[in-house]
């Protein structure tokens, strides 16, 4: 567990954050301090560096492909599907951990889902879209259906959506935004869509204007003033990224350097991190600039990537990769070895659920701190 110091305000202890000192002029973070104690040794008070917590309540059902998001003081882990040899079944399940790791088991989805999406705005968290059933040929029974929670954990109902499976989700300023997907079983360019819906603070509904291409299966980030959209698919793989602003503006920034990094996405600092199977990540700034590095220590897919303080961490396949706000990459230790988790920040925990290797399905969850 990450040490940390209080300070005095007001007459109550308030955790310190963060902690700079002066060097040359320049303001540099405190990674770790040190006190000495009665023996003359030297003990760890405070440090903001990334570390494994270790294991919070398991999830009530096995499954991957879940969504998450945040309300409130709590992360929320909803829908996806477990696996056998008989097939995918696809679940329902809410599972929220709050600021101290305990979980609760909200009312459950308005209907099973997979291939949903998941963005929170204002005081709710969402879920739009989605199948109900599953197989390897793709998606079946659409779902229209958008479930909101709000800090209370209280779900509602929505604007309903076009019925439609693997969306994309993402947040900008005073909007949810789900963009693209499939209204068929299969994905290809006949069956795709290029809408982008936005839900407002209030769950008002609006549209913002259309994907330049529309696609299903984009990956969602947020980095300044925009929200992008990035990669997906249409009968091929695709490397167009799609940004709006907090007025819904479209702009078509720089396009990906690879059709495989859009396997997860996550934003530390001034950066919008979108990786997969490649030796560089794709990354945006907050005036869409382009620059590539080395975030992960082997390319692969079926990653889940939150941030936590000052860390994007990217987690899959029995590998967990981080980087600060320098881009600097670093490798933490991991008891998860699936992929295709969820993953979700609240309060000072990183938490990441679930997943499957093969037709195993996997119930645990595994928190960072930093």
């Amino acid at each position: 567990m990450a040490k940390a110091v209080y300070v005095g305000v007001d007459s109550k202890a308030r955790k310190m954050k963060k902690a700079y000192i002066g060097i040359g002029g320049t303001a540099r973070k405190v990674k770790k301090m040190y006190i000495g104690d009665s023996s003359g040794k030297a003990r760890l008070c405070y440090s903001a560096e990334l570390e494994k917590v270790g294991m919070a309540a398991a999830l009530s059902a096995a499954r991957d492909g879940m969504r998450a998001a945040t309300v409130g003081k709590y992360a929320l882990f909803a829908g996806g599907y477990g696996r056998s040899i008989f097939g995918y079944s696809v679940m329902s399940s809410v599972d929220a951990y709050n600021t101290s790791l305990t979980k609760s088991t909200p009312t459950e989805l308005s209907c099973t889902r997979c291939g949903h999406a998941a963005a929170s705005v204002g005081g709710y968290a969402l879920f739009a879209g989605g199948a109900s059933s599953y197989n390897i040929l793709g998606y079946y029974d659409l779902v229209s259906s958008v479930d909101a929670y709000d800090a209370s954990l209280t779900r509602s109902a929505a604007h309903i959506i076009g019925a439609t499976a693997a969306i994309g989700g993402a947040a900008v300023g005073n909007y949810a935004l789900f963009a693209g997907g499939t209204f068929y079983e299969q994905i290809n360019e006949d069956n795709v869509t290029s809408y982008v819906l936005a839900y407002d603070s209030s769950l008002t509904f609006t549209t913002a204007p259309w994907l330049s291409v529309a696609r299903a299966n984009v990956k969602g980030a947020s980095v300044g003033n925009y929200a992008l959209f990035a990669g997906g698919q249409t009968t091929a793989f695709c490397t167009t990224v799609d940004a709006y602003n907090a007025s819904l503006t479209r702009t078509t920034a720089t396009a990906l350097s690879s059709v495989e990094n859009n396997s997860a996405a996550a934003t530390v600092g001034n950066h919008a991190i979108f990786v997969g199977k490649t030796a560089s990540a794709d990354i945006y700034d907050a005036s869409l600039t382009k620059t590539s590095a080395a975030i992960l220590s082997t390319a692969r897919t079926g990653l889940a990537a939150t941030t936590v303080g000052d860390y994007a961490i990217f987690s899959g396949g029995g590998v967990a990769d981080f980087c600060d706000a320098s881009l600097t990459r670093s490798s933490i230790g991991t008891s998860m070895t699936g992929d295709d988790m969820g993953a979700a920040t609240i309060g000072d925990y990183a938490l990441f659920a679930g997943g499957h290797s093969g037709d195993t399905n996997y119930d645990s969850v595994e928190v960072y701190t930093a």
